[in-house]
Formats: C-alpha cells, structure tokens, sequence
C-alpha cells in the first residue's frame, strides 16, 4: 500500500486528515522499539547475619532484557544503597532439575572506593549462599535469607 501526502483539496480535507494520522501512526510504530526502554527483572531479598539474626540486610538484584547485570545491598537502617559491581559470572546447567546454578561475584563501591566482595550462589531462584569477604582482613560473614512471617519482609517491615 502506497501511501500519498497529496496537498489538500477542497471536498476532500478527512481523506488528507486520515492519510497523515495513517502515516503518522506507522512512523511510529516503525520507531517503537528503538525508543522503548529494556525492561528489567528486580529481585529484593532481605538477609539475616547468620552470627546476629537481628541484624538484616537486602540484596537488590537487577537484570535487563539486553542482559546486563546490577546490583545493591542495603544495610537496615541505612537509606543508602551501596552499589556492586560484577565481577565474575558463571552459569553451570544442573541435569536433573532443568535449572542452572549461578554463581556470582560482586564487587562493592563505597566513596568511589573498591571496599570488600560479595559471593552469591543461587539455583534458580533459591539462594544457595550468600556471603561477603572483606578487602583487608579477608574475614567472611555470611548471611541467610531472613524469615518472612505472616508473609511480611522484615527488612520493609523495620
């Protein structure tokens, strides 16, 4: 179909109308998707410190549709979110189940600083482990999922 910018006659003004919403339509279906954002996947888990249960922690994970990668952690109580930056990625297909372990290392930057890492292992969507290795003593503190009773977040909750 041809469509034609013809100039406006007398007795015809709704065809010329009709015909430039028509091709003012298909420009921009045409231009959609270079315009349309990625959408992106955000998971928020809220963790527990497995050596002070009543100290939590979340862990804002972020993965767009073209495939990049963020993430955050959150300390209760505090208003900043402290990025990570990826450091290593690996995807190993588990045959029995049909799912993939990721396992992932994050590096944390706090005042434009390289501070400590964190290590993430997930099987699908369960968490396997999560732990953080601080940069200077190379101590290691590991979390657990927080629990959710009554289906409430207690990192939201506080």
């Amino acid at each position: 179909m041809m469509l034609s910018l013809a100039p406006l006659t007398e007795g015809q003004p709704l065809n010329h109308l009709a015909r430039l919403g028509i091709f003012a339509a298909l420009a921009l279906l045409a231009t959609r998707p270079s315009l349309a954002e990625p959408s992106a996947d955000v998971q928020t888990r809220c963790f527990q410190f497995n050596d002070q249960p009543a100290k939590l922690m979340q862990l804002r994970l972020v993965e767009t549709q073209d495939d990049n990668e963020a993430a955050f952690v959150r300390y209760v109580g505090s208003k900043a979110w402290i990025p990570l930056v990826l450091v290593s990625s690996k995807r190993m297909p588990m045959a029995d189940s049909g799912r993939s372990q990721d396992d992932t290392q994050w590096l944390e930057i706090v005042r434009e600083q390289a501070g400590g890492h964190y290590a993430l292992s997930m099987l699908g969507n369960d968490v396997v482990s999560f732990e953080y290795i601080d940069r200077k003593s190379g101590r290691r503190t590991s979390f657990a999922l927080a629990p959710t009773p009554r289906g409430v977040d207690p990192c939201v909750a506080r």
